[in-house]
C-alpha cells in the first residue's frame, strides 16, 4: 500500500487544502483499516469551510486529543485492507459504506461467507 494518501484537510474557516497524508498506522486490536474508493462532503462540511470550526475542536478533544486542522469526509465507502486481531465481523476484502450517524453496512461476494 501507498505511505501518503490524498485528503481534504480543514485548515480554518474558507481554508481547505487537497494534500498529501501519511497513511494511518496499522489498526489496533478493535479497529480496521479502510482503503476509500468514493467520499462524500456532506452539509456539515460545508458548514465548517463556511462558518468554522463549528464541530471541529480547537482544544483537545478528551478521548482523542484531537484538534486543530482536520481530514474532512466522514460518509465514505472503500474496502478492508487490515483487520485487528479482535475484530470478528469484518475480513480483509469486505467492501464498507459508512456515514458518521449510522453504523457501517460491509457487504461481501458471497452472502453469509
Amino acid at each position: 500500500m501507498a505511505q501518503t494518501m490524498k485528503a481534504a484537510v480543514w485548515h480554518g474557516k474558507k481554508d481547505i487544502r487537497v494534500e498529501d497524508v501519511a497513511v494511518p498506522a496499522p489498526p489496533k486490536a478493535d479497529e480496521v483499516q479502510i482503503e476509500v474508493s468514493y467520499c462524500g462532503i456532506c452539509g456539515s462540511d460545508l458548514h465548517e469551510y463556511l462558518a468554522g470550526p463549528i464541530f471541529i475542536p480547537t482544544a483537545p478533544h478528551p478521548l482523542t486529543g484531537h484538534s486543530g486542522k482536520t481530514i474532512l469526509g466522514h460518509e465514505f465507502s472503500g474496502k478492508v485492507v487490515a483487520v485487528g486481531s479482535a475484530v470478528t465481523n469484518v475480513r480483509v476484502g469486505d467492501l464498507i459504506e459508512h456515514e458518521s450517524h449510522t453504523d457501517a453496512r460491509v457487504e461481501r461476494e458471497s452472502p453469509g461467507e
